[in-house]
Formats: structure tokens, C-alpha cells, sequence
């Protein structure tokens, strides 16, 4: 399994490729940078904040969603699908950017 340091502090995060070529995590925040750069911003103080004090207690940027995986999210929709394992460390495995139709 091939891993990428997304954010290093008290916790480390880190993004999986799940099929060894592709990140979803990594090409949506690739996306979000050229395309939305303040919610890139927003994305990456979730995971400069998560880094820094591990589980997030606010629900506005975290959730569980059960059987130990949780939901970062950001107000502009994004979601990222994330785990802790032993260490301090947090596993992001899954993005999206939820668009309402207007």
C-alpha cells in the first residue's frame, strides 16, 4: 500500500493509494488548489488541525459515521473519509466535493 504524508504534528495524516497509481484525496486537493483555492485553504487547516490535536471534537469539521470512520468536511462541501491507527496516526482513504444544484 503506498502512503503520502499529508500533515505532520502531534498526529501524523497520511492519504492512501488505494490502486497504487491514484489518490482520490490528493487529486481532489490538486483540483482544489487550481480550481478553489480558498477552499483548499479550508482543507488544509482541517488537516493542519487534525495533525496538531488528533480527534476533532467539533462536528462542524468532523463526524463519526461508525465502526471507527469519521468525515472531515469543510464548509464548500468536501468531504474526506478518515481512520485512526495506533501511533498517532490518521488514515484519509476517500475524497469528494458534494455540489448542490443551485
Amino acid at each position: 500500500m503506498k502512503l503520502h504524508l499529508i500533515s505532520r504534528g502531534l498526529w501524523t495524516v497520511l492519504a492512501v493509494y488505494p490502486d497504487e497509481e491514484r489518490c482520490d484525496v490528493l487529486e481532489l486537493a490538486d483540483q482544489l488548489e487550481r480550481d478553489d483555492p480558498r477552499e483548499h485553504a479550508r482543507l488544509q487547516r482541517v488537516f493542519a488541525r487534525l495533525s496538531t490535536s488528533g480527534p476533532l471534537r467539533n462536528v462542524r469539521f468532523s463526524r463519526p459515521l461508525g465502526h471507527g470512520i469519521f468525515e472531515l468536511k469543510t464548509r464548500g462541501g468536501v468531504r474526506v473519509l478518515y481512520f485512526f491507527d495506533e501511533g498517532r496516526v490518521v488514515v484519509c482513504r476517500g475524497a469528494l466535493r458534494i455540489v448542490e444544484d443551485q
